[in-house]
């Protein structure tokens, strides 16, 4: 998506994108805006799977290359898919606190973002829910919240 600058440039973050990810054509969308909104670039990637959609953004930069930006997207979209687990590191922050309302559930992720162990921190000194982190293969993690004194 370009917002007042050339569709050119979306053209060229797509066509990156679509070989890094062997995309097909059909499922490639590009937009442009054009109004006040001032100017920018952004190239998002959406996995949809049974059960939860994982979106993977970058974000054009002053002086960064159409090809930089569709790079970076691609990268995070092909390191989440190796990484085989359902949840990515940046939708887990935001399941621990529906999870910690409901008093249980799990899921595993990859890496765990500074936002997911902040969540965990802030959620801990607030609720009465047990988050129980469990490093199950390397840079793989299960994430288990129940009530405290639930047993597993």
């Amino acid at each position: 998506m370009v917002a007042n600058l050339p569709l050119s440039i979306a053209m060229r973050e797509v066509k990156l994108a679509a070989r890094l990810l062997t995309l097909s054509e059909d499922s490639l969308i590009t937009e442009e805006i054009r109004g006040a909104l001032g100017q920018g670039n952004i190239v998002a990637v959406e996995i949809e799977t049974e059960h939860h959609t994982e979106v993977f953004t970058a974000f054009g930069e002053v002086a960064v290359r159409a090809e930089a930006v569709a790079t970076r997207v691609a990268q995070e979209t092909r390191s989440y898919l190796a990484s085989r687990v359902p949840i990515g590191r940046y939708l887990a922050d935001q399941l621990l606190i529906p999870m910690a309302l409901a008093g249980a559930g799990s899921f595993r992720t990859g890496a765990l973002s500074r936002h997911t162990t902040t969540n965990i921190d802030v959620i801990r000194r607030f609720l009465e829910v047990n988050i129980d982190l469990t490093e199950e293969a390397k840079r793989t993690w299960m994430i288990a919240v129940n009530r405290t004194g639930a047993s597993d």
